[in-house]
């Protein structure tokens, strides 16, 4: 299997678009509002291509903000995995596994399943006005009467 060649962001930037455009990093700046620092770091390798930076590039070169962020990703990535000190952490990382949840006692003792819900199961007009207060009736006067009700002036 061949090894896949991760490009560098700020390359790409440079010399498919800058170089090919003929776009100096001075014109970039302004058009994009980024400092011309900014812009040199993103095309020296030195600064990454942030969300917001992709979301400019985007509209600028009509290039999808995927694009440049799946660069930036890719690039980052393939950096991380040449870290010897992160490839030992996670080797150390157990995988996650699946803790069962004891069923209450009360289910256990009367061999009943535990509501899907996890509460009781309630049925009627009782249980549903013991659950919510009533709201008060509350009338509202008819245009052009006065109310007797000071909350209605």
């Amino acid at each position: 299997m061949a090894k896949q060649t991760i490009l560098v962001p700020g390359t790409v930037l440079k010399e498919q678009y800058l170089d090919k455009y003929g776009i100096p990093v001075s014109k970039l700046s302004t058009d994009i509002g980024l400092s011309p620092s900014a812009i040199r770091q993103l095309v020296n390798g030195r600064l990454k291509i942030s969300l917001e930076i992709a979301l400019k590039l985007e509209k600028y070169f009509e290039k999808p903000v995927k694009y440049w962020v799946d660069l930036q990703t890719a690039y980052s990535l393939a950096e991380l995995a040449k870290d010897p000190d992160l490839q030992d952490e996670l080797k150390r990382i157990p995988k996650a596994q699946k803790i069962p949840v004891p069923k209450k006692a009360a289910d256990k003792a009367a061999g009943k399943k535990a509501p899907a819900s996890g509460g009781t199961k309630t049925t009627g007009r009782k249980a549903a006005d013991k659950k919510q207060p009533e709201a008060k009736a509350v009338r509202k006067p008819r245009a052009g009467r006065k109310s007797q009700d000071s909350s209605f002036v």
